[in-house]
């Protein structure tokens, strides 16, 4: 059985309002999802992975402010390392550290 057009328009209208109306729901963003370490162990073994990270790091290894080159290549390079408190900059501080 064929839909006519005009039925067709209706399920589609009736289909985008109950997406309108429906919660958006997604994980917690603000922790480490769970295939995060299988993405990064994936990573590693890439061959472009590997020369974009290099590429990186040497156009870090290049800044010539110390404090700001170092603390460049510790966010590149130290898993460790925390750059959440960074996230609220304004744009004027992010052309500050720039």
């Amino acid at each position: 059985m064929r839909f006519s057009s005009y039925a067709s328009y209706i399920l589609s209208a009736t289909l985008l309002g109950a997406m309108a109306v429906a919660p958006a729901v997604a994980d917690d963003q603000t922790l480490p999802g769970a295939g995060n370490a299988d993405a990064a162990a994936l990573a590693k073994k890439s061959p472009m992975v590997r020369s974009a990270y290099s590429f990186l790091q040497s156009q870090a290894g290049r800044i010539k402010d110390d404090k700001l080159r170092k603390e460049t290549l510790d966010a590149l390079g130290n898993p460790d390392t925390c750059i959440q408190h960074r996230k609220n900059l304004t744009d004027a501080q992010k052309v500050t550290i720039v």
